[in-house]
């Protein structure tokens, strides 16, 4: 296990310098003209003078999140937009985000993504750029003088205390591929299938019905986290019984992934987005898949999810998440151990 850990350890850090040399060399070629281009209008709107500069980042996919929060701040305390400046691009970008998903209908919201935004309430003058569309990259830096150094900590403070304590995405159906995006289940082509009472009720118990248990296992210092196997007859029939499982799956987090699409550094991303939303179930579709991502990493033992999921029953901080992981292809899975996994077949 421990070998596992360091292999993986090994290929996020990486991946993780690559994609930041490549992100750093493109956004100093982005930069370029905007720099030289809004310099002379923000001085003309802040002054002259020594500047003070706060920030605020996210993970990449919470990108809409902080736009959303960016604008529910400046919304809330009255500030006011004198002009809007374009940042990597002549004009400001703006994006509809989609912040929820009630009763099967998607609500959207036309918030700024990439661009800068000269701001003011009352005597206060404060320059906001905005990189929240950018892969790797998810930010909001706020400038004023030297004398507004606190004005501007607390600006982005205040941000990321929205973005924290409101996040949209808590308690909701999401589909994850790198980024986020709101499922509706009741549009799943799902009427075809229907588990039994009994089967419904079994399958219940290991997995959203642990949630009511959580005392249990914390008073004996346990984390609550699970992996659960579902091997169904095709791929229908298992987003089927997961549809089911998030149709009851009241205040809890839903996330659904296909295997196919993970490499270990999504994989990372994903448990990271599930602590932060727990109490979470994530389903990881076609699990048998998960290797064709990872091909090429040559760290696989007897099955491709080996790995994984030893890394899973290693990390202690990930609680309150229950992994509901399917497959058609049960041969495919065959070596991992049967006591270590609730099989639905």
């Amino acid at each position: 296990m421990e070998i596992e850990k360091y292999y993986l350890n090994m290929l996020v850090v990486k991946k993780s310098r690559a994609a930041e040399t490549t992100e750093k060399d493109s956004e100093s070629k982005r930069n370029s003209f905007p720099e030289s281009k809004n310099k002379a209008l923000i001085r003309h709107f802040v002054g002259n003078g020594r500047k003070a500069k706060a920030a605020i980042d996210l993970p990449s996919y919470y990108g809409e999140l902080l736009a959303w929060g960016l604008a529910r701040h400046m919304e809330r305390e009255d500030w006011a937009i004198e002009q809007a400046l374009g940042y990597h691009e002549q004009q400001p970008i703006y994006k509809k985000i989609c912040t929820g998903c009630e009763k099967g209908c998607q609500i959207y919201e036309n918030l700024l993504v990439d661009g800068e935004m000269l701001v003011k309430k009352g005597d206060s003058r404060l320059v906001i750029t905005a990189k929240t569309d950018i892969p790797h990259e998810n930010m909001v830096q706020v400038m004023g003088l030297a004398s507004q150094k606190k004005e501007c900590n607390q600006f982005a403070e205040d941000i990321r205390q929205i973005c924290q304590t409101e996040n949209f995405y808590r308690s909701k159906k999401l589909e994850f591929a790198g980024h986020i995006r709101f499922m509706d289940i009741n549009a799943e082509p799902c009427d075809s299938f229907k588990l039994n009472d009994n089967a419904k009720a079994e399958l219940k118990s290991k997995t959203t019905g642990l949630f009511n248990t959580n005392k249990k296992w914390t008073k004996f210092g346990a984390p609550l986290k699970r992996c659960v196997l579902i091997r169904g007859d095709s791929d229908t029939v298992n987003r089927a019984i997961c549809c089911e499982l998030m149709a009851g799956a009241e205040g809890i987090t839903c996330i659904v992934t296909n295997a196919a699409n993970l490499d270990y550094r999504s994989a990372d991303e994903l448990y990271q987005l599930a602590r932060d939303l727990s109490p979470t179930l994530v389903f990881m579709e076609n699990a048998d898949r998960i290797s064709e991502s990872t091909k090429d990493d040559k760290i696989q033992k007897d099955s491709p999810l080996k790995p994984l999921f030893s890394l899973l029953g290693s990390i202690s901080e990930y609680e309150e998440i229950i992994t509901v992981a399917t497959t058609s292809c049960p041969d495919a899975l065959a070596n991992l151990p049967d006591n270590n996994y609730y099989y639905c077949d």
